[in-house]
């Protein structure tokens, strides 16, 4: 073998191994768990739940906390395409309110609560701090 093929084997394998790398450390890595049961892990311990990389296009970790007549439903921590943090109650299941947190950062989504604020709060937050 001479130098130049052990060198282009070498280089192939190293570009190899970093492209490898790549896709998995490229994106935005959120808690990924569902839950209806209030004394999960996902819930307790979310540091302790699987995470995924989220695509290309989901640049947002969210948890979504759903509440009947007041009481845990269920708990969902996923990547997601956008996010409004708030809470709601969305169509005709009225004794159901949705309420969302958002987080920008890798292994963001931990929080339980999820945003207690009216839409309405938000949206005029949002327009009082970019006036």
């Amino acid at each position: 073998m001479n130098f130049y093929s052990v060198l282009s084997r070498d280089i192939l394998l190293r570009i190899f191994i970093l492209g490898m790398n790549l896709d998995t450390s490229l994106g935005l890595k959120c808690y990924n768990c569902t839950t209806r049961w209030e004394f999960d892990a996902c819930v307790l311990h979310p540091n302790q739940t699987n995470f995924i990389t989220c695509e290309t296009h989901q640049n947002v970790c969210m948890v979504q906390r759903n509440e009947t007549f007041g009481k845990f439903e269920v708990l969902v921590r996923r990547c997601a395409t956008s996010c409004l943090p708030h809470c709601g109650i969305w169509g005709d299941d009225i004794d159901t309110e949705r309420c969302y947190s958002c987080c920008t950062t890798d292994l963001c989504n931990t929080d339980n609560s999820a945003n207690k604020r009216p839409v309405y709060e938000m949206e005029r937050l949002q327009n009082t701090l970019f006036i």
